[in-house]
Order: C-alpha cells, then structure tokens, then sequence
C-alpha cells in the first residue's frame, strides 16, 4: 500500500476491511478479485485451493475436476 493511501485510511478511522466492506458490493468484490487472480501465477492458485481442500473439504471431491 502506499503512502497516500495508508494516510487515507489512517484519516478516515476506520480499518482497511471496513472500508472495503462498506464501500464494495459482493459483487464489485468478486469482479476486483477475479481480475487480480488472473494475474497469480498458477502455482499460487494450486496453493490457495489446496489450503481450501485441506480445510473443507476432502481429496475425493477434487478427483474429476475439469
């Protein structure tokens, strides 16, 4: 984050993940995030939903996936 931004939100109060929340629709969300995942890397996305199996989920539910 840089400087001007962190100034931002240091003035307004709140925590970055309060602004986001309260200025973000569910929607606009996914959209944003959508857009920067496709940017990772493969192996960062591998990562990220193999913490998610981990955590939720079993191996079996991934066998087949396309």
């Amino acid at each position: 984050m840089n400087d001007e931004m962190h100034e931002y939100i240091e003035a307004t109060g709140k925590s970055l993940n309060e602004l986001l929340y309260s200025n973000l629709t569910r929607k606009q969300a996914i959209e944003w995030l959508t857009e920067y995942m496709q940017k990772w890397e493969m192996s960062y996305i591998i990562e990220l939903l193999g913490e998610e199996v981990y955590e939720h989920g079993e191996l079996e539910q991934v066998e087949g996936m396309k």
